[in-house]
């Protein structure tokens, strides 16, 4: 993906690829002035199996990602 958005096509095949149960965000806004910590949860089910997608995230940095647990 050479852009830092998706294009319409690519939001709509992930839709199609994904059924989002909720977002859980979390932020710190003690940790910097322009920058922050924050955590954040998405829960979904895949409604292809076998199918792949991605998460997209603008940040300087990441500290850890966890999949499945």
């Amino acid at each position: 993906m050479p852009g830092k958005n998706l294009t319409r096509d690519e939001a709509r095949e992930r839709a199609d690829l994904l059924s989002v149960a909720s977002y859980d965000v979390t932020l710190d806004l003690t940790t910097g002035p322009t920058s922050f910590r924050t955590t954040t949860t998405v829960r979904f089910d895949a409604t292809t199996e076998g199918a792949s997608t991605s998460i997209d995230l603008i940040a300087d940095s990441v500290q850890a990602i966890t999949l499945n647990g």
